[in-house]
């Protein structure tokens, strides 16, 4: 340990976390909640918590042994270097994430438009606005306070987003807006059967209508949003899709027997199968 307080947050962590696990944390809680500097956080052997520090450490430590999710706790997580707020209104954005934002990046035309679907936090259509100044960007998203956080996030980081309250099972788009180059999305995927695998920071805290489809119709968002904005993108425009592991190659079959083009599966950097792009084709 490096110092007395760090000592005493690992060890009333501990009990619910892995060593390595209760460590990260102690550094979080020092660095990123009471605001030391990292520097002083691992020189500094001698520093102990001042009276306003232990109070919220305390409360800080309570809830984390509850396994609420440290960024719960903070406000906000990062995403692609961009600070973005969350709450439990929203799923915490996933390093997977990230990588589909990279992958579609390059995918992009000039002057882009894009509809990012099921935008939860708005970390997608932000970090895709923030990229491509150009591009216009729509996003929606089903759970009016999610809109309100993902609000938020666009205006703090200066992002002109246009956010739209809809539910993508049944929102239609008309052929007067088939304009979009490409049709993002990271929707619920998780199979209610996989609840109990899962860590209790995600199945008791995170908001479970952006994590889970039913067993028996795990494609249930890709299949209606490849059948409703069919008609919204320009011909030679992408479907982007984040997707569970287990599924991947049958999102790609949906998307071929739906009359697209090419669809590919992409791997995330853990090797995992977690991306479908297809193509509309050319009348």
């Amino acid at each position: 340990m490096f110092s007395p307080s760090s000592a005493y947050i690992c060890s009333r962590l501990e009990p619910h976390f892995t060593r390595s696990e209760a460590a990260a944390l102690s550094r979080a809680v020092c660095v990123e909640i009471l605001g030391w500097r990292p520097v002083d956080y691992y020189a500094d052997k001698d520093r102990l918590f001042t009276p306003k520090e232990a109070q919220t450490v305390d409360e800080v430590l309570r809830r984390l042994c509850r396994h609420e999710p440290l960024q719960y706790i903070m406000g906000y997580t990062t995403f692609l270097g961009h600070r973005i707020g969350v709450s439990p209104a929203v799923l915490i954005p996933r390093p997977e994430t990230e990588e589909l934002v990279e992958k579609v990046l390059p995918l992009l035309p000039d002057r882009p438009h894009i509809a990012d679907l099921c935008t939860g936090s708005g970390c997608i259509a932000i970090a895709l606005k923030l990229a491509r100044t150009d591009a216009v960007v729509s996003a929606l998203e089903l759970s009016p306070q999610a809109i309100a956080v993902a609000q938020q996030n666009a205006r703090a980081l200066g992002a002109d987003v246009r956010f739209v309250c809809a539910d993508v099972l049944t929102y239609a788009p008309t052929a007067k807006t088939a304009c979009y180059d490409c049709v993002v999305s990271n929707p619920p995927y998780v199979c209610v059967g996989e609840r109990a695998t899962m860590q209790p920071e995600v199945t008791d805290h995170e908001p479970a209508e952006a994590l889970f489809v039913p067993d028996d119709d795990p494609l249930r968002f890709y299949r209606a949003i490849a059948r409703l904005w069919h008609v919204a993108l320009r011909p030679g425009g992408r479907l982007c899709f984040e997707v569970n592991r287990r599924y991947a190659g049958a999102v790609a079959e949906l998307l071929q027997g739906l009359g697209y083009h090419h669809p590919t599966v992409g791997r995330d950097l853990s090797g995992n199968e977690r991306f479908v792009f297809a193509t509309r084709k050319y009348d």
